[in-house]
């Protein structure tokens, strides 16, 4: 398990290398942060309403833009990141997300599909947004099946099924630990395979995790240092949601700052304290602070 862990560490360089970007400047005029529309409370921090509010977020990193780039990509909004980053590190955030197969990092952004319209991650991205139209436009529509989002999505499934033959599934056999196959993945969308069946396809390994992940066969909500942790501790795990029901913060094996923000607008409309205990308050510190002691002052008041 060391060495799983050890190895992750090298996917984490890989998949964040820009998180750590130095901001390179915003300039537009910031809205309004609306916490009631953001669904806190008026006594919450402003990292908590950036969580559930775009322009919140816009405020948020306005006021910290000496770290705006690397906040906004915990925070899951990589329109914001591209306000703040150089070209070339905001390139290599998308690249590295999309490597990961961290739909996770773009579906919270409603400018997601404008801010990666061209270069290399706009296919990945236009698939989460428009699978119908990413796979209508794609010059190599195998592609675009291959990383369509299939995990607890029966429209995608479907779009899967239905176009699967045209793009040839049955001759692209699965590669461990590199790649899922067509030839699985369709089996997997017409309910023939179950997700436990393809995780046991291949022998466990991050490589083949994250293969799973760019695959859209598991949940990939959460970030993959988070999926791959749990995943080698337990394959069971993969088959299920990223952030199970019931269970906290503090009984995860990794947690990265960008799994906060996800894990919270997952409980949306949950009490923060009952979301946050002094053991995941302790966790998420870090890169959270003044939400960290707003749960906690939560607790402490009820």
């Amino acid at each position: 398990m060391n060495k799983a862990i050890l190895l992750l560490g090298a996917v984490v360089v890989v998949a964040g290398v820009a998180y750590a970007v130095v901001p390179f400047g915003a300039s537009a005029k910031l809205p309004d942060c609306d916490r009631a529309a953001a669904g806190v409370d008026e006594a919450a921090p402003l990292e908590l309403a950036a969580i559930h509010d775009y322009d919140c977020a816009r405020v948020f990193l306005a006021e910290n833009d000496d770290r705006a780039a690397a906040l906004a990509a915990d925070l899951g909004y990589p329109s914001l990141a591209e306000e703040y980053a150089s070209s070339s590190d905001y390139e290599t955030l998308v690249i590295g997300a999309v490597d990961a197969g961290d739909r996770g990092f773009f579906a919270a952004d409603p400018k997601a599909l404008e801010a990666t319209a061209e270069g290399e991650g706009a296919g990945f991205v236009q698939a989460i947004f428009d699978p119908a139209g990413a796979l209508a436009g794609a010059s190599e529509p195998a592609e675009v099946l291959h990383g369509l989002d299939i995990w607890n999505n029966d429209d995608n499934a479907a779009l899967l099924v239905e176009n699967c033959a045209a793009a040839g599934c049955e001759s692209d056999a699965t590669s461990c630990p590199s790649r899922l196959g067509l030839a699985d993945k369709v089996k997997i969308a017409s309910g023939a395979m179950g997700t436990a069946d393809a995780v046991a396809l291949c022998e466990p390994s991050f490589e083949w995790i994250l293969a799973l992940r760019r695959a859209g066969v598991v949940d990939t909500l959460c970030s993959a240092s988070l999926q791959v942790n749990a995943g080698m501790a337990d394959q069971a795990y993969l088959a299920g949601p990223c952030y199970p029901d019931g269970m906290a913060i503090s009984e995860f094996r990794t947690w990265a700052s960008a799994d906060t923000a996800r894990f919270l607008r997952a409980h949306a409309g949950e009490p923060i304290s009952a979301l946050i205990d002094a053991d995941a308050a302790e966790m998420i510190e870090p890169g959270y602070p003044a939400l960290a002691a707003f749960a906690q002052q939560s607790g402490e008041s009820e």
